[in-house]
């Protein structure tokens, strides 16, 4: 209800809350895809969009809960998506310095095994 005594639609403020939901926990998915970070960023945007905009029309406790986790969602989501650019251009950073992925991964590895020999 609004101040007035109405009754305010809460499908935005719901909405707001699914989406931010879902980016806190995709945030946490990073393990499984490089591209979670991305889809979490855009749903919290989403989210915070809808929040603002059953606000707008009513505040509603699913409007705030909606705006807080999609906050939270965008602040996690930002960070874990910096890191990720960072480290892919760190990796294509030392591919151009041994010119090309391939020769790279090969140094890795032959590395990898070197380190693994007994002294």
């Amino acid at each position: 209800m609004d101040k007035k005594g109405e009754m305010v639609d809460n499908s935005f403020g719901l909405v707001s809350f699914i989406f931010g939901v879902l980016s806190v926990l995709i945030a946490f998915l990073i393990i499984f895809a490089v591209f979670s970070p991305a889809v979490g960023f855009v749903l919290s945007v989403l989210g915070v969009i809808f929040g603002f905009i059953q606000i707008r029309k009513g505040k509603t406790s699913w409007a705030v809960a909606g705006l807080i986790l999609s906050f939270i969602g965008l602040l996690i989501n930002s960070f874990i998506l910096a890191r990720v650019i960072s480290a892919l251009s760190n990796f294509i950073q030392q591919c151009n310095a041994f010119g090309g992925c391939e020769k790279y991964l090969q140094a890795l590895t032959q590395q990898q095994v070197a380190s693994q020999l007994p002294v």
